[in-house]
């Protein structure tokens, strides 16, 4: 791990619980398995599927290469390092992967909130956690020597691990640090805090009493080291105030207690991750937004020289090295275009030549400025700056990238309709692309403004767009409205800008009037609530506001029928609009956010530090928390479709997730019933189902977290029902039979065949068919009378046997 990474240990990480499976009970039926939380902590949010994350670590053992991707391992086959191969991935863990550690057939993994996770890899392509380790603090590097793993987090733990399955802590040592490495007995490891980043040597002679013995100071600090044989080579910042020049220094450890400098080579620019092999150190420099890669001759220690350059890396965090490749992993290449790994030809050592890249979706950068929009199975991604992503979500379970966009502008904003995407772009105005090939976007038309684009929202033929003034001293801003009937061709429709409006920073559109959140420097102060009528698009007219209401710090603006919801930093606050006039706080739910989406009754927001919130709306003057996920780092942004939930982690990538809310009914003995509109499932209890008064609740389920159903295929129709007393808690069954009407649309039937379609109960074991169960294709229902509750779902045939046998779809 680098030297950059140094300061990882010092940041603060949300807590992240293990993958697991929860077992729900589902009544006399037997059990179903839902998946659980992956990657993150879960209440009431299921996750589905992950992709990408910024890559912190690798190593290479024989013809693989072990790269920390987000929260993921994933194991490369680089046999031929032009064209490197996924072959294997864990699932996602619950902290991002800081540092890989390879011993015969294990991995190891410094999982940070995760702690120690080791995995069998003796099939590379299917990697299989085997054990871990809870280290309390973020585990941020790893070394193994022999049957003891060293691990840095809140300290040096040290494990014994001649049982990979059930690693036992022997010893600790209480200094913080990082980049681990271990030579003859003797521990050495980066701590401190810029610029005083020391190498400390550590005697494990007996595991069990780490003794220090030793510390090699340089003025500045270190980035980064590695050992090799007597030498560790340390990468040294520069620091110019003690007239220490950047670069390598290397120092001799033949004596552990005694490290003595012998020799250093001078870079221009900061020195940071480094790797020794066949007399030669590689030495990644770097400075604003651009990296090298410097080849030093270390043979004769004393006088290291240059003996080859490589210009062009990108932020690199760790290298690895054999057979004469060299592996640099990258969170950024500088040009916002993600991370990934980079893999150079250094058998000549004079002349190294990158040979590959392999791209592992880095798809937020550090700002977290940006948006993600979903569109039928697309979600669009972009971090303010000149490129954003699409990613297929069509499988959500297994998202992955469909196109990285490059674009010559500044995006602020995306709104995407139909087959258009419309991005505001700064001072380049309105950019439209079309999107209908989202592999191959394409620019077809733009509006060029006065000032700068900051907001877009597209309602039916118009685009309305948030404009700022931002030449020193002005305060002006306009609601300026496009006509986009013709994508290709847009013009101006109408225009809003009355005296004093100091930019539109937040802007929200929902039927007949537009709602503005005005303010200067960057919305934060002198913030004006507008609501505009725009029912006539070409004359856009105010009529009324809400001056001087100090929603400084407004991130985001979202309206849903008679409210709007303004999201602050501090929190939530709720607007009355049903007269537009007047509009009138009427509530504030104190949750920080960075990000809304409003869809159902929930609000969708982005809480950093602590992941999504999931906020029941459906009362504005009684908001409620009713579930969250919280992600391995630092979520950023949110969009909403149907049940599914997509979210952005800075480092640990593009999350989708699962949430719709289970529904229950109080059902007395006279019958009743309950109704979850959401996935069209109605239940009809007739007279004396109950004995008493009972709590029935529906959970929908997503249908990919099923076990196997065979032969058979979901149509995303997969739920629970439960049932208590209402007088005494105690799980209730029905003792007679019930109706359960499923609604269906033709495309979700997918590839079943429709009259087989038929609701399916598990049993403990398998997929058993509802006696009774019929499908109406005419009027897309399916009717069942079951006399138990259970976990269900609705399956059908994918094709039939005839005699003699023909396969007929």
């Amino acid at each position: 791990m680098s030297g950059r990474a140094a300061a990882v240990f010092l940041l603060v990480f949300v807590p992240v619980v293990i993958l697991s499976w929860l077992i729900r009970s589902a009544g006399q039926a037997g059990q179903v398995l839902a998946r659980g939380p992956a990657g993150g902590t879960s209440q009431g949010v299921e996750f589905i599927g992950q992709v990408g994350g910024w890559v912190y670590s690798v190593a290479q053992e024989g013809d693989y290469a072990y790269v920390g991707v987000g929260p993921r391992l994933v194991i490369l086959d680089v046999s031929d390092p032009s064209l490197p191969v996924q072959a294997g991935s864990s699932d996602p863990l619950p902290g991002i992967v800081y540092d890989v550690a390879i011993s015969g057939t294990y991995a190891y993994v410094a999982n940070g909130e995760g702690g120690l996770r080791i995995f069998d890899v003796a099939n590379p392509a299917a990697p299989v956690e085997v054990g871990s380790y809870v280290t309390g603090d973020e585990a941020i590097s790893v070394a193994i020597a022999g049957d003891f793993a060293y691990i840095s987090s809140g300290g040096l733990h040290i494990l014994d691990i001649a049982d990979p399955t059930t690693p036992v802590q022997v010893g600790f040592y209480g200094q913080s640090g990082n980049n681990i490495a271990v030579s003859d007995q003797h521990v050495y490891f980066l701590s401190g805090a810029y610029p005083n980043v020391d190498l400390h040597v550590v005697s494990v002679v007996n595991p069990a009493l780490p003794i220090q013995v030793a510390t090699y100071y340089v003025p500045g600090g270190i980035t980064d080291f590695v050992l090799d044989g007597n030498y560790a080579y340390v990468s040294h910042p520069g620091f110019s105030i003690y007239d220490y020049p950047a670069g390598l220094r290397i120092v001799d450890i033949s004596i552990p207690s005694s490290p003595q400098e012998i020799g250093y080579y001078e870079t221009s620019t900061s020195g940071d991750a480094v790797a020794v092999a066949d007399s030669n150190a590689y030495l990644v420099t770097s400075a604003i937004n651009h990296s090298d890669l410097v080849v030093v001759n270390v043979s004769n220690p004393v006088s290291p020289t240059q003996v080859g350059l490589y210009e062009g890396l990108g932020e690199v965090e760790d290298l690895a090295i054999g057979a004469g490749i060299l592996l640099a992993a990258e969170i950024s290449d500088y040009e916002y275009q993600g991370g990934g790994l980079r893999l150079l030809d250094v058998a000549d050592a004079a002349n190294p030549v990158e040979v590959s890249f392999y791209d592992t979706v880095e798809p937020w950068w550090f700002s977290g400025l940006g948006e993600i929009i979903a569109s039928d199975s697309y979600v669009y991604s972009f971090r303010d700056s000149t490129n954003f992503r699409v990613f297929n979500a069509t499988d959500p379970a297994a998202p992955t990238i469909a196109v990285n966009y490059g674009s010559p502008w500044y995006l602020q904003d995306l709104a995407v309709s139909g087959t258009y995407a419309y991005a505001a772009a700064g001072p380049d105005g309105l950019r439209i692309l079309d999107v209908s090939d989202a592999f191959d976007p394409a620019e077809v038309g733009s509006y060029t403004t006065p000032g700068s684009i900051r907001e877009v929202v597209v309602q039916g033929n118009y685009a309305y767009l948030g404009e700022v003034d931002e030449t020193p001293g002005s305060n002006g801003g306009a609601l300026r409205i496009i006509d986009i009937s013709d994508p290709l061709s847009p013009t101006q429709a109408g225009l809003y800008e009355p005296g004093g409006l100091i930019g539109v920073w937040q802007l929200a559109v929902e039927g007949d009037y537009a709602y503005l959140l005005t303010g200067g420097d960057g919305g934060v102060y002198n913030s004006i609530f507008y609501v505009v009528d725009v029912s006539d698009p070409t004359n856009p007219v105010e009529i009324g506001l809400r001056p001087s209401i100090d929603y400084y710090h407004s991130a985001d603006l979202a309206v849903s029928g008679s409210y709007a919801y303004l999201l602050r930093y501090q929190g939530i606050a709720v607007l009355d609009v049903s007269v537009p006039m007047t509009p009138t706080e009427i509530g504030f739910y104190e949750q920080y956010g960075e990000d809304l989406d409003l869809a159902g009754d929930y609000a969708y927001v982005i809480d950093p530090p602590n992941g999504l919130r999931i906020i029941d709306v459906s009362n504005p003057l009684l908001l409620a928390e009713v579930a969250s996920y919280n992600t391995p780092y630092l979520a950023l942004n949110v969009a909403v479709q149907g049940p599914i939930v997509y979210v952005a982690d800075q480092e640990g990538g593009f999350y989708t997730l699962w949430f719709n809310p289970p529904v229950s009914a109080a059902i007395p003995a006279s019958g009743g019933a309950l109704v979850s509109p959401l996935d069209g499932t109605t239940y009809t209890f007739p007279a004396g189902t109950f004995t008493d008064t009972v709590i029935v609740t529906h959970t929908p389920r997503f249908h990919g977290s099923l076990p196997p159903t065979g032969d058979l295929v979901g149509i995303g129709h997969s739920f629970e029902v439960t049932a208590v007393y209402s007088s005494t808690g105690q799980p209730a069954q029905p003792v007679q039979p019930y109706t359960i009407t499923i609604g269906y649309s033709e495309a979700e039937k997918g590839p079943a065949i429709e009259d087989t379609l038929a609701l399916y109960y598990w049993n403990g074991n398998q997929w058993l068919l509802e006696p009774g169960s019929l499908v109406d294709t005419a009027a897309n229902t399916i009717i069942a009378t079951p006399n138990h509750f259970s976990a269900w779902a609705v399956l059908g045939e994918v094709f039939r046997f005839y005699l003699p046998i023909v396969r007929k779809n």
